[in-house]
């Protein structure tokens, strides 16, 4: 009797075993089934090279415009101004300066043929900007998301002294995101990272339209020198409407200029490709006054105004 009692208190003791380890083995597989459906519906975005054509639109001493021809992307624009060093990327009328280094120790024409761009399928755009630097050959991530019209940026280096020009230009550029996590693919190597937001240059133009200030306006002012020659800057400001042209007897703060803000009785003009550039005028009982950080004199200035 003890040894039929002993039995099956045995038989139960394997059948509880095998018991749990089965409910333990189907747990496990459900939980994996669990994170692989969670992987699966969090799949990041996936952005591809594609071709551009890359079709230089302007150039004069100081700047040269290329516009980037990307299927299904209108209106990018890149800026290069020389005398500033600067670079400005405008999409959907939007702008932003870019880390673009486009002046050492290359060409304007090689540094723009490495300049690579990935987009996916909501037409969002990845651009890679060659940084050129005598260590490491790096280079900035600049994201634009084209439905809020947002940039975001980050940035990689090949940790090698090797010369990796020639892969990098061979090889063909992936890059999957999710929460502003990303991981690029070029080649054999691979760089993980995290964007972050970038502002602005802030263009928007007044929703009050106010063209009390059309007209032009001719002004010359002194220049500060060391000597006793005395000597002044002459200026022409051209408005029409949200078109603005200014021309100097000098060769830097000029051309086309644009409405960065308007006030009450005040807007604020910017030079284009050049930001330090820049001039506010006020309209107070008739009269015109103007004033910018190219004079020597930072007070507010009467002008006269002509149609």
């Amino acid at each position: 009797m003890n040894n039929q009692f002993g039995y099956l208190m045995k038989n139960t003791l394997f059948a509880l075993f095998f018991l749990i380890i089965s409910i333990n083995i189907n747990g496990c597989k459900k939980e994996k089934r669990l994170l692989d459906v969670e992987k699966i519906t969090s799949i990041s975005d996936n952005y591809s090279e594609i071709k551009i054509e890359k079709i230089k639109t302007e150039k004069d001493s100081r700047h040269t415009i290329y516009e980037l021809r990307i299927i299904g992307v209108n209106n990018v624009f890149l800026n290069l101004n020389f005398e500033k060093e600067t670079a400005i990327l405008e999409i959907d009328n939007q702008k932003i300066i870019t880390d673009f280094n486009f002046t050492y120790d290359i060409t304007t024409q090689d540094a723009i043929g490495k300049i690579k761009i990935l987009i996916n399928d909501e037409n969002n755009l990845i651009f890679l900007f060659p940084v050129i630097t005598k260590e490491y050959l790096t280079f900035q991530i600049l994201k634009y998301s084209k439905l809020k019209k947002t940039f975001s940026d980050s940035g990689f280096h090949f940790e090698t002294h090797d010369d990796i020009s020639k892969l990098y230009m061979s090889s063909k550029a992936t890059l999957s995101e999710i929460n502003n996590s990303y991981l690029l693919k070029i080649g054999s190597f691979q760089f993980k990272g995290n964007f972050q937001p970038k502002d602005k240059i802030e263009t928007s133009v007044s929703h009050k339209k106010d063209d009390s200030f059309d007209g032009n306006y001719n002004f010359c002012f002194d220049n500060k020198r060391e000597d006793s020659i005395k000597s002044e800057t002459c200026y022409e400001i051209s408005i029409n409407s949200n078109n603005v042209l200014v021309d100097a007897n000098t060769s830097v703060c000029k051309g086309k200029f644009i409405i960065n803000k308007t006030e009450e009785n005040e807007i604020n003009i910017k030079n284009d490709s050049d930001l330090d550039c820049a001039f506010k005028l006020k309209r107070e009982s008739g009269k015109y006054f103007i004033k910018s950080a190219q004079f020597l004199n930072q007070n507010w200035q009467e002008i006269n105004k002509e149609r």
